[in-house]
């Protein structure tokens, strides 16, 4: 599966900076984000979903 076809899932995913796509599809694919039908990509990340990624990384206090 290719960064395109993981961020074609979202309606937003061709907003993704073609900087960032590699990045953020590693991040969908290993779990480290769970942007639900939306990635949000022109958005601040929320700290909720901060915390979530880090803590799948096992760096959550």
């Amino acid at each position: 599966m290719t960064d395109v076809d993981i961020l074609d899932r979202y309606q937003d995913g061709g907003q993704v900076s073609p900087w960032a796509r590699d990045a953020i599809a590693f991040a969908i694919t290993n779990k480290l984000l769970e942007p639900g039908d939306a990635i949000q990509p022109q958005s601040p990340i929320t700290m909720k979903a901060l915390r979530y990624a880090i803590g799948q990384i096992g760096m959550a206090d």
